[in-house]
């Protein structure tokens, strides 16, 4: 957990104290770092912050808004950290000679300078190819390695890690142990039997339990939730408020995919955990979200 506030820099809690007064002031010149304070397990990050409302996680590691930056790019990985905000979605696949990298499609050709598949292509060759914006402007980002991003992370920023089809699950999981980042990620599953696998690979790896986001319908899914620490998906089309309730009483945090902001139908968001989102900052208002997931972070006890 963290520490007590009376513990940080005298100058973090001076900012504390102005954000009482004016929050909205204090949180735009508000340091976006937690310095060297030991961040919580993404299980009880998720706990300790429902009182104060969900999660803001960027879908593919990056706001839309923010039309500079390419998909699952560490510069785009960067900024929203910069701008407070603590976890996002990111896309792991694998190329022919095992390593692993933050890409999302099966193909560079659409949205970087490579051509061809992914899973056909080395290191040597992948290191060389330009990420492209989803407008499809080329930009200055080379493609990540995962164990960079991981490295880049310290312990200090969530993911959910969503499994390409070229990546081996134990390699992925492998190397997020080998990083530390074990209690700091959600590994996605698509179907109860992968995340049952993912389940049982993350404790032979880690030897203890890992977060796993199950997709979830109804209460029928709840003795498949129930097998360890889960992350409830409950899809993006209208938000289900009565699941959500039923998923609170059972102490399993919800999320929920609010992709663009303009189309959110009115519904009350803050039941939820999580809110995956294309538009990090546009989505933080629907939720009602005063501060940053870092200010809210930091008030964890």
């Amino acid at each position: 957990m963290l520490k007590p506030a009376s513990l940080l820099p005298l100058a973090l809690s001076s900012v504390l104290l102005f954000s009482a007064c004016n929050p909205d002031e204090a949180e735009q010149n508000a340091p976006q770092e937690l310095g060297a304070i030991s961040w919580p397990s993404v299980q009880s990050a998720l706990s300790c912050l429902a009182e104060s409302g969900p999660i803001i996680s960027a879908h593919r590691g990056r706001d839309l808004k923010s039309k500079r930056f390419a998909d699952n790019s560490l510069e785009g990985l960067r900024a929203l950290r910069k701008s407070g905000f603590i976890m996002a979605e990111i896309d792991v696949a694998q190329l022919k000679d095992g390593t692993l990298i933050l890409y999302h499609d099966g193909i560079w050709d659409e949205h970087s300078t490579g051509r061809g598949a992914v899973a056909a292509s080395s290191w040597a060759q992948a290191e060389k190819i330009l990420l492209k914006t989803k407008r499809g402007d080329i930009t200055a980002s080379h493609l990540p390695k995962f164990t960079e991003v991981l490295d880049w992370a310290g312990g200090q920023f969530y993911f959910e890690i969503d499994f390409k089809s070229s990546a081996d699950e134990v390699a992925v999981i492998t190397a997020i142990n080998v990083a530390g980042m074990t209690k700091n990620v959600v590994l996605i599953s698509y179907n109860q039997k992968q995340a049952a696998r993912l389940r049982r690979a993350g404790r032979k790896i880690t030897g203890g339990d890992m977060m796993v986001a199950v997709s979830t319908r109804s209460v029928r899914d709840f003795k498949a939730l129930k097998a360890g620490p889960s992350l409830a998906w409950t899809g993006t089309k209208g938000l289900n408020e009565t699941l959500i309730s039923q998923l609170n009483a059972q102490s399993i945090p919800a999320a929920y995919g609010m992709m663009s902001p303009k189309y959110a139908t009115p519904a009350n968001y803050s039941a939820l955990s999580v809110i995956v989102t294309d538009y990090a900052r546009e989505a933080k208002q629907k939720a009602g979200l005063r501060q940053s997931g870092v200010s809210r972070l930091r008030a964890c006890k």
